[in-house]
């Protein structure tokens, strides 16, 4: 390829007829000079010149070099495994970027339609305050055209007939006030809910996993992150998970000092709800594990705070059961179900 365009005293300096390949106009490979004549070629990644024929280029691959310099990148064999080390990382990179693009499609979408049903239990809702509205209008209007009937009878009995209409239009009222709190309540519960399901949502790819013993580097942070990170690798590898694809993990919560305090939690993130299932799935393996560390160790679901809140009482169900003398109690898909054995199915 044709060398960079230099000074004529730039030229004057380098030994005649060599190219500037970066030190003394040196091949890269065999130290000598590369002259005008040697089918010298740039590497485009470290900017050395070499002879074509210490790099293996052959007189045809040297004339597409020369007639496409802008179409076609040559790098030399120093270089190549690390630039194709580079595209492989990329490719993974763009492979994590898409699947995480798809997922935020899917997550919008479904929130979508929630708000779109939203919308239209609002409109129903509305349309019943409306109806009742004009209900108690329409009774309003009648307990006016009584009084006006009444008339004589309460010129007769004006407080007596005045209690009666006072009375009435009071129970008006107040169910009137008790149909508005109740859609109130409803309204609330209705966006609780909605806000309930976006939460889950966020969590349907985490998981917390218990017990996992806590880094003990005095390195720093990032050396405390990278024990958490070949812990979490080493457990993955026990159940049998270690292709699984990780998009974050945090411990949770303020670490503790002293001999006898329990590990945190760590919350993990995985790319899919399908590799969260999976990992779960196989850490039921963990209670049978001959590595003692894995003892302790535990995984679940990342649940919210009113899952937790029911996952809790269910629990306190559970013991209350169990003492009570009912025996071979599990709790399976947040139920308390008995759990079968072989000598069931006899």
């Amino acid at each position: 390829m044709p060398p960079k365009g230099k000074t004529d005293r730039d030229k004057d300096e380098k030994s005649e007829g060599a190219i500037d390949s970066g030190e003394d106009g040196k091949c890269g490979s065999c130290m000598k000079a590369v002259l005008m004549q040697d089918n010298g070629v740039e590497c485009e990644i470290c900017g050395l010149w070499f002879h074509g024929r210490c790099q293996g280029v052959s007189d045809q691959m040297y004339k597409a070099l020369k007639l496409f310099p802008k179409d076609l990148h040559w790098f030399c064999s120093g270089c190549q495994a690390w630039a194709e080390k580079l595209l492989a990382i990329m490719t993974r990179m763009q492979s994590k970027i898409d699947h995480l693009e798809e997922e935020m499609v899917r997550l919008k979408t479904g929130t979508q339609t929630d708000l779109q049903a939203l919308t239209k239990h609002f409109q129903d809702e509305l349309m019943q305050v409306k109806n009742t509205h004009a209900a108690i209008n329409s009774k309003l209007a009648d307990i006016e055209s009584r009084v006006d009937d009444k008339h004589k009878l309460e010129e007769m009995n004006s407080l007596s007939w005045s209690d009666i209409v006072s009375k009435e239009v009071d129970s008006k009222i107040l169910g009137v006030t008790a149909s508005v709190e109740t859609l109130h309540q409803q309204t609330k519960a209705i966006i609780d809910d909605r806000d309930e399901q976006i939460e889950i949502g966020k969590r349907r790819n985490c998981l917390i996993i218990h017990g996992l013993i806590e880094p003990t580097s005095t390195q720093g942070q990032e050396a405390l992150k990278k024990e958490d990170c070949d812990s979490i690798d080493e457990l993955l590898h026990e159940l049998g998970c270690e292709t699984v694809s990780i998009n974050g993990f945090t411990r949770l919560g303020r670490k503790q000092e002293g001999n006898q305090v329990k590990p945190r939690s760590i919350k993990l993130t995985v790319s899919s709800e399908s590799q969260k299932d999976w990992i779960l799935k196989n850490s039921k393996n963990l209670r049978n594990s001959i590595n003692v560390k894995y003892k302790e160790v535990f995984l679940h679901q990342d649940r919210t705070p009113k899952q937790q809140e029911a996952r809790h009482k269910l629990v306190q169900e559970l013991k209350t059961r169990q003492s009570s003398g009912e025996p071979n109690l599990i709790i399976v898909n947040d139920r308390i179900v008995q759990r079968w054995t072989r000598g069931d199915a006899a």
